[in-house]
């Protein structure tokens, strides 16, 4: 879902074909899953890693089982699962 969500994202903010890879963080601070797709797609936008990142999120749907999203340093962004029920 999340990769879904952040390739309808991209395709929103110009990328005409994204491909979205997931890694796990080394620390928890860093989310339970993160993403460099605003570095991979700053210089074809022609804007800062850490702008496009921002409208990413921005214009990412809801994703189901994820409480937060962040963007941390030069452009990564972060997911944090929802804890279970």
């Amino acid at each position: 879902r999340i990769i879904e969500s952040v390739a309808a994202a991209l395709r929103a903010v110009g990328v005409a074909d994204p491909e979205v890879q997931l890694d796990w963080p080394g620390e928890y601070a860093h989310g339970d899953v993160t993403t460099n797709v605003a570095l991979v797609y700053a210089k074809e936008l022609q804007e800062s890693p850490r702008n496009l990142a921002e409208r990413i999120v921005a214009n990412l749907p809801e994703i189901s089982g994820v409480r937060i999203v962040t963007v941390a340093g030069p452009g990564f962004i972060n997911f944090f699962y929802a804890p279970e029920i």
